[in-house]
């Protein structure tokens, strides 16, 4: 009787950590998802900023020009 106990309690432990593993590599692929999500927003968030400084160097270029062009 003990050894089928033990051995039913083998089976659940078993049933158990099967089960965490599926869950911890489904947490990992989540976790690769976020660091990929993270990662496009830091991009995109460094083309915005690269594409504003542009806009902006370039209407500060055209009213220096501006400037020059009206002192002459």
């Amino acid at each position: 009787m003990q050894a089928f106990s033990c051995a039913h309690d083998v089976a659940l432990l078993q049933e158990r950590f099967e089960l965490l593993a599926s869950q911890m590599a489904e947490l990992e692929e989540l976790r690769m998802r976020v660091l990929i999500a993270e990662q496009a927003m830091e991009s995109t968030r460094a083309e915005s900023m690269a594409e504003r400084l542009t806009t902006v160097g370039r209407e500060r270029q055209g009213a220096s020009v501006g400037d020059i062009g009206r002192c002459h």
